[in-house]
């Protein structure tokens, strides 16, 4: 503060002539001036009095640096829960910087260099976070900067599903598989046996028995993924038919005697066929072998006529049966 003794005669000071340097001034007796660039600053003051009486002084100004903030993200957006990782380059010209803090929305304030943080989101909804972050110098200089929204933390989809009947026997194999995930935009099925679908609620057939691995793939509108697997068994059962009729005249409509079954081994099946007399026309040992209506004995084609079929076969869990019964062979 400039001062002026009124001892002798009566002063006042009248006038004030700033020099800021770099060609900025004032005539204000307390102006505030705005050092856009840091450095150091030789300030000048020339003061006067009423009676032409002039004084100055020359004082250093030190303007230190702001942190220069700069930082990235190489993965701001992802599926719950995501971490994000931040590189943080913020530097400054002089001197250094002695605190970083970071604010996201309901996440706790983190005070390192580069965080990662990691946030959940269990709405159905993308949830966006803003980062707000505050750099410290080690002169009390502080710069720092907020990024709306720069977070994106997409919902979790969750595979899930059943199937029905609870208990498959290979007789039908029929499955109807219900879909119960959390908003799914696709479905990739895989049921085990080479075969999969891309729908909602498919419907399978399986061929065999056995266990089988199901497995079901979803993805949401925002591409998050998950999976779930299941095992389901498709049970054993004895089932054997034998039609009663067949008509072989070429039509290539029924034209074969075809049995049918599940659960019979392969390696002890023997059928036998018989005209009325008894007499042994044909014979196969093939698992559900067809008779064309041609007599192996001498290769002829045999006559409308009612024939016996004997048919003896071991299950898969390893029971012998006796079938006979009667074939009406027509043409």
């Amino acid at each position: 503060m400039t001062t002026i003794s009124n001892t002798f005669t009566s002063n006042s000071l009248v006038s004030w002539s700033w020099d800021f340097g770099g060609g900025f001034s004032s005539a204000q007796q307390n102006p505030t001036f705005l050092y856009t660039n840091p450095g150091r600053y030789n300030t000048q003051l020339i003061v006067t009095s009423s009676n032409g009486c002039i004084d100055s002084i020359t004082k250093t100004v030190a303007v230190n640096p702001l942190p220069q903030i700069n930082f990235s993200s190489t993965n701001p957006a992802g599926c719950t829960e995501h971490c994000v990782t931040f590189t943080n380059t913020t530097s400054i010209l002089t001197g250094s910087i002695v605190s970083n803090y970071w604010y996201f929305d309901q996440v706790d304030t983190i005070t390192s260099l580069s965080p990662t943080i990691c946030i959940e989101n269990t709405s159905l909804n993308q949830e966006d976070y803003d980062v707000y972050y505050m750099a410290v110098s080690d002169k009390g200089c502080i710069s720092d900067t907020i990024m709306n929204n720069y977070i994106n933390i997409y919902p979790a989809v969750s595979a899930n599903f059943d199937y029905s009947p609870d208990e498959v026997y290979i007789v039908n194999g029929e499955v109807d598989f219900i879909d119960l995930s959390q908003v799914p935009n696709t479905w990739s099925w895989d049921f085990g046996d080479g075969t999969g679908s891309n729908n909602e609620n498919p419907f399978h057939k399986y061929n065999d028995t056995g266990f089988f691995q199901v497995s079901l793939l979803v993805e949401n509108s925002f591409g998050c993924i998950d999976s779930i697997n299941r095992g389901i068994e498709i049970i054993p059962q004895v089932f054997f038919y034998a039609p009663n009729a067949f008509t072989p005249n070429g039509d290539m409509i029924n034209d074969e005697f075809i049995p049918q079954g599940y659960s019979i081994l392969p390696d002890d099946y023997n059928m036998n066929i018989f005209d009325r007399w008894g007499e042994l026309i044909f014979e196969t040992t093939v698992l559900f072998g067809s008779w064309d209506g041609i007599d192996s004995r001498n290769g002829s084609m045999c006559k409308s006529d009612v024939y016996i079929v004997k048919i003896l076969y071991r299950d898969f869990f390893n029971q012998r049966h006796l079938f006979i019964g009667h074939i009406n062979l027509l043409r």
